[in-house]
């Protein structure tokens, strides 16, 4: 029973314990009216401060983040999906949060929105080599990403059209043969999307049209207790942006400095 209801019910128990306190005197029922509409006051009271403060529904508050996370792989996968046809479509998971279950939401709601029009999608890592020592499994992703284990992974890969990392780009992503295809205006580039990256830098990359698309967290939004909604596209709504190189301006203007930092790195260009 939602917190709501019980608001309701405790509301109208009040009114009608007023209303009998006042017609005891020339009405018989009203005084054991008021013992029914003070104990349902008393019990709803009781059931709303036990709800409030009673251990949370772990599970469930996990699996409906699992659900919001999942939408936002959907709705990025279904803005490739319905202009693109066939081809593959490589996903770059990150390997230091390999059994994290928000990254298996959000691969899952991947390949749920590129069906059915895309089925060929492989997930695979972006490092050459697992991480052995300790200390380089304690490193972020971002410190252990190299441009040239990129270079060498996409070669297996010749037909893929949609790249999408988990893992964000490389630091030393001038040296990554992606950049250059898209310089010397390879037809063969696949487009590139970031998904659950770090995006501040990346304004002239995506600006140059290097990076097709990104979902970031929109914030006019707050997180309260809303539901997620069993359509993952009205889901993603109500928590999300995806941003694309027409409309991040506009979303820049909405959201100084909050998603993009026009400072960062310049893409070069071709000599």
């Amino acid at each position: 029973m939602s917190y709501i209801i019980l608001e309701i019910i405790m509301g109208v128990a009040f009114i009608g314990m007023l209303i009998s306190a006042k017609k005891q005197s020339s009405n018989s029922l009203a005084k054991p009216l008021v013992f029914v509409f003070a104990f349902v006051l008393i019990a709803c009271g009781i059931i709303v401060l036990v709800k409030r403060m009673g251990p949370p529904d772990t599970e469930k508050y996990v699996n409906e983040k699992l659900t919001f996370t999942k939408s936002a792989g959907y709705k990025l996968a279904r803005f490739f999906a319905e202009s693109t046809s066939g081809g593959q479509v490589v996903i770059f998971r990150d390997p230091t949060r390999e059994d994290n279950k928000f990254q298996q939401a959000l691969i899952e709601g991947l390949k749920k929105g590129f069906a059915p029009e895309i089925t060929n999608v492989i997930v695979t890592s972006p490092l050459l080599h697992r991480p052995s020592t300790k200390a380089a499994k304690d490193k972020p992703i971002s410190e252990l990403l190299k441009s040239a284990d990129i270079n060498k992974i996409l070669k297996r890969y010749s037909k893929c059209k949609i790249i999408v990392s988990l893992a964000g780009l490389p630091k030393d992503i001038k040296d990554l043969n992606l950049l250059h295809e898209f310089i010397n205006k390879s037809p063969k580039t696949p487009k590139i999307a970031l998904l659950n990256c770090r995006i501040k830098d990346m304004y002239k990359f995506m600006k140059a049209g290097f990076i097709s698309a990104v979902v970031y967290p929109n914030p006019s939004k707050k997180y309260s207790e809303d539901v997620p909604s069993d359509d993952l596209q009205k889901t993603f709504d109500m928590r999300y942006l995806l941003i694309t190189p027409k409309n991040m301006d506009e979303i820049s203007k909405e959201f100084p400095g909050r998603v993009f930092r026009r400072s960062a790195a310049t893409p070069p260009t071709k000599k």
